[in-house]
């Protein structure tokens, strides 16, 4: 059990980071920005920020009831808004194989890590469904024994240049070929 955040901090999550990169780099390829403006990239920035938050208390916080409920429905809603992101993109440019491929993986490492932490936390989870109320009453509190600063800090600056950064970029060009388009017209 001790391997279990090892391997989510050190496999998974450079992973998921690495994912999302080489998913913008699709992006890029696609020519996202005059197919669909800045609206996919909305998508892509709110399943960011989704991502993120549950990133954000897996660092900080302890898992307790409360907090793997937020996780879940974290994650719940990542994958309803993934699946808008596809309709969308599928509807306005061409997915290529490598591009899907991609998603996929990305899919599967929030699962990978979910079920490991089910595993790590299982009776905390047991709880969420046996008294649900504790969701409530159990209180929201930083970790009690906190990775390294160095650690966090390095995760934090890692999603900001791996995806944070190359997602606003890519909103950014959207932005500029609608307003392009507009003056077009």
């Amino acid at each position: 059990m001790e391997i279990i955040p090892g391997l989510i901090v050190w496999v998974l999550l450079p992973a998921w980071i690495i994912l999302g990169f080489l998913d913008w780099l699709c992006h890029r390829r696609s020519r996202i920005d005059i197919h669909c403006g800045p609206w996919e990239s909305i998508f892509h920035l709110l399943l960011l920020a989704l991502a993120g938050a549950g990133i954000l208390m897996g660092l900080l916080l302890e898992l307790n009831e409360p907090i793997l409920a937020l996780l879940g429905l974290c994650f719940v809603l990542h994958e309803a808004v993934a699946y808008l992101d596809i309709r969308y993109a599928h509807a306005h440019r061409d997915l290529s194989p490598a591009e899907q491929r991609i998603h996929d993986f990305m899919t599967a490492v929030p699962v990978s890590a979910l079920c490991l932490i089910v595993v790590l936390h299982w009776d905390t989870v047991t709880n969420l469904f046996l008294q649900p109320a504790r969701i409530l009453s159990e209180p929201i509190q930083l970790k009690s024994h906190p990775l390294p600063p160095v650690q966090v800090i390095g995760v934090l600056v890692a999603v900001l240049l791996g995806d944070v950064l190359p997602y606003f970029e890519e909103l950014l060009r959207g932005v500029r070929a609608l307003r392009a388009k507009s003056t077009a017209q």
